[in-house]
C-alpha cells in the first residue's frame, strides 16, 4: 500500500472519493482525460451491465456528473451521470455505491420508482458500484433493477491498456487492484502478523478494522468450503456476521428434553448457527421477545452443552448469561483466525453444524 497514494491519505473507504473520481474522469468539460477514453468507459459500462449502447461518441453534445444529487424528498443519488447528446435526447446513469456498508433493498427500490417517475422515457440504467467488502456481503434479493458491478468489474471498465497521465487517475486505479489484493491475500496478511488485534498492523496494510477486516476473513472462509451458498455474511448490532442460512425450526426438533422445556412455544422459536466475529454461536431466535423465562433460557443452554460435549465436535462454553429480548446466544466456539488454518476453521464449523442439527 503506497503511503503517497491520495486515496489512502483522505481513505478509501470514504464513497465521495469513488464518485469523486469517477465525476471527474466522465466530465466532458476535463480534458485531463481525452474524449475517447471516456467514451470507452461509457461503453465498458453499458456492457458490463449487460445493456447495449446506442449512441457514438461524435453523438455526444455534453456528459455533466453530479454527486450527492438530491432527488426527491431525502433521496440522494450518490452519482448522477447525463449523457446528452446532439439530437437533444439524454441517457442517465444512475449510480448507488458502496464500499463496506450493505446495500438495503429500499433504498435501491425508492431511487428506482422515483427516478422512473421523472425519467421514465429516458431508458435510465441503475447500476450498483460495489467498491470494498460490500462486494462479500449479503444483497437484496430484489435489486430493483439496479446491475451489480463489483470490484472486478469497475476495475475492467477503467482500467484501459493505455497511459493516462494523470495521477489521479492512477493512484486510484492502482488502489482499486490494491482492494482486490487484500481481499485475495487475507490469509497471507493473517499468518503474518505478530497479534491478530494489532490494529496498526492492519491499518498499515491498507485493511479497514474492524468489520471489513472480519467480512475479508469470512469470504476466504467461505470460499474453502464445499457449501460455500449456504454462508451469509452480513452485519449484525455492529459486529460481523457470517450465518449458516438453514434455521431449523422449533416445531422441527427431535430433541425431546428441548421440545419438554419449549411445550407449546416450539413453534415460536427457531436456532441457528453463526459466526460473530472471532467466536461461533449456536443461538436460538424467540419470534416473540421474553417468551422465555432467564431460567428456562438456562436449562435450554445446559441441555444444549450436554447434546454438545457427548459429540466428536470442537468444544467451547456456555454462552453467557442472556439480557433477554428476541436473540439468545445458547454455546460458543472460540476460534484462532491468526494461527488456525481458514479451511480447518470452515470444515470445523461446518461438522459442528452437521452433527448438532442431527440432535437438535
Amino acid at each position: 500500500m503506497s503511503k503517497e497514494n491520495f486515496v489512502n491519505i483522505v481513505g478509501y473507504q470514504f464513497e465521495r472519493i469513488h464518485n469523486g473520481v469517477i465525476k471527474w474522469i466522465l466530465d466532458w468539460k476535463n480534458k485531463s482525460i481525452n474524449e475517447d477514453y471516456k467514451y470507452e468507459i461509457i461503453k465498458r459500462i453499458y456492457f458490463e451491465s449487460n445493456n447495449n449502447i446506442d449512441f457514438t461518441k461524435e453523438d455526444i453534445a455534453d456528459i455533466v456528473c453530479k454527486t450527492e444529487y438530491p432527488f426527491g424528498r431525502q433521496l440522494r443519488i450518490d452519482l448522477l451521470i447525463i449523457i446528452k447528446l446532439k439530437n437533444g435526447e439524454e441517457r442517465f446513469l444512475i449510480l448507488e455505491t458502496k464500499v463496506d456498508s450493505i446495500p438495503e433493498e429500499y433504498q435501491l427500490k425508492r431511487i428506482y420508482q422515483i427516478f422512473n417517475e421523472k425519467h421514465n422515457k429516458n431508458n435510465p440504467i441503475f447500476l450498483l458500484f460495489l467498491f470494498g467488502t460490500s462486494n462479500v456481503c449479503e444483497k437484496p434479493q430484489n435489486l430493483h433493477s439496479f446491475a451489480v458491478i463489483d470490484i472486478d468489474k469497475i476495475i475492467r471498465i477503467f482500467d484501459i491498456n493505455k497511459k493516462i497521465n494523470s495521477n489521479i487517475f492512477n493512484n486510484w486505479l492502482q488502489e482499486l487492484k490494491e482492494e482486490k489484493n487484500r481481499m485475495n491475500n487475507i490469509e497471507y496478511y493473517l499468518k503474518n502478523s505478530h497479534s491478530f488485534l494489532d490494529e496498526d498492523y492492519w491499518n498499515d496494510k491498507g485493511y479497514r478494522t474492524w468489520l471489513p477486516l472480519y467480512y475479508c476473513i469470512y469470504n476466504k472462509m467461505r470460499e474453502k468450503s464445499k457449501k460455500s451458498d449456504k454462508w451469509l455474511i452480513y452485519s449484525g448490532n455492529n459486529n460481523a456476521v457470517m450465518n449458516w442460512k438453514e434455521w431449523i425450526a422449533g416445531d422441527k426438533l427431535s430433541n425431546n428434553d428441548i421440545t419438554q422445556l419449549l411445550g407449546e412455544r416450539k413453534k415460536d422459536v427457531e436456532f441457528y448457527f453463526e459466526f460473530n466475529n472471532n467466536l461461533f454461536y449456536l443461538k436460538m431466535h424467540l419470534r416473540k421477545a421474553n417468551s422465555l423465562s432467564t431460567s428456562e433460557i438456562e436449562a435450554i443452554k445446559t441441555q444444549i452443552e450436554k447434546i454438545w460435549n457427548n459429540q466428536n465436535i470442537k468444544k467451547g462454553k456456555k454462552a453467557s448469561r442472556a439480557r433477554g429480548g428476541e436473540w439468545i446466544s445458547l454455546y460458543r466456539v472460540d476460534f484462532d483466525f491468526k494461527n488456525d488454518d481458514l479451511s480447518h476453521i470452515i470444515n470445523e464449523a461446518e461438522k459442528i453444524i452437521e452433527e448438532m442439527s442431527k440432535r437438535l
